[in-house]
């Protein structure tokens, strides 16, 4: 009889045995499978004693420090300070507002600041200034941006800055930017991670994210006045939004502008 067919209720409503199975050999298999239930009860139980006891010496959150991340390669930061790269006496100051939870803003850092900083930031023509956009993309992009900034009580602040893009394509969906994975990108980025993790908790950088938000807003208040949208990388030069259209050239050709209008 092929398997597919046993066990289903016959015309008279009894179900059909088997063929070749005695009482006996059911009453065997029944047997079996009580056993075979009770190796399980208990096996399961004495994983669930081991499981109580892990969480007991291990507590969750520990994971996250296992976890290993892309460490970007080295780039050149002239003459950096805490948030900003370039000549203090920079007669052009480029103001980045940008997220960390921001594709286009992970574009950028990929593609034209290595421009930036090779072409106008050590020429010593301009001076750059990252700063974030507060949560403009969710608690993660204001917690990630605490993170850099907290680096930079250390001095590495562009370190963090690149550690956080270079995992840009990996922070959705493994934790976000909890405090745990934080700490542990910045462990792997040479940072003191306990003390790393002290200024995370204790909400030190918050006040300066936030201040970073309204400024933000107030570059872009003349788009949010006329209804229109704005967002991420918000690009500004001595305080005035750079408008770009369709490329990244209107920015060179924006920093060109203001560099000879400097010239004496």
């Amino acid at each position: 009889m092929p398997k597919d067919e046993r066990h289903i209720p016959s015309e008279s409503g009894q179900k059909i045995v088997p063929k070749g199975v005695t009482a006996r050999e059911r009453r065997r298999a029944s047997h079996r499978r009580r056993k075979n239930m009770t190796r399980m009860v208990v096996v399961g139980v004495f994983v669930l004693i081991v499981g109580i006891i892990a969480l007991l010496i291990f507590p969750p959150g520990g994971a996250a420090s296992d976890e290993t991340f892309v460490v970007p390669p080295a780039r050149e930061h002239p003459l950096a300070e805490d948030n900003t790269l370039g000549a203090a006496d920079a007669a052009v100051v480029l103001e980045e507002f940008a997220d960390f939870q921001c594709s286009a803003c992970a574009s950028f850092w990929q593609q034209i600041e290595p421009i930036l900083i090779e072409q106008y930031i050590s020429t010593g023509q301009v001076k750059y200034i990252y700063r974030s956009a507060n949560d403009f993309l969710g608690a993660d992009s204001a917690n990630a941006a605490e993170g850099a900034y907290c680096a930079g009580e250390q001095g590495k602040f562009w370190e963090m800055h690149d550690m956080l893009y270079a995992n840009f394509a990996g922070h959705a969906g493994a934790g976000g930017y909890s405090d745990e994975r934080l700490t542990a990108m910045a462990g792997q980025a040479g940072l003191d991670a306990d003390a790393f993790s002290q200024c995370l908790k204790s909400d030190d950088q918050r006040e300066r994210v936030q201040q970073d938000g309204e400024d933000f807003r107030a570059v872009n208040q003349d788009l949010i006045d006329s209804g229109q949208s704005f967002g991420t990388p918000t690009l500004a030069i001595n305080g005035v939004r750079v408008d770009m259209a369709s490329s990244w050239e209107e920015l060179f050709a924006a920093l060109d502008a203001a560099i000879a209008a400097s010239a004496p």
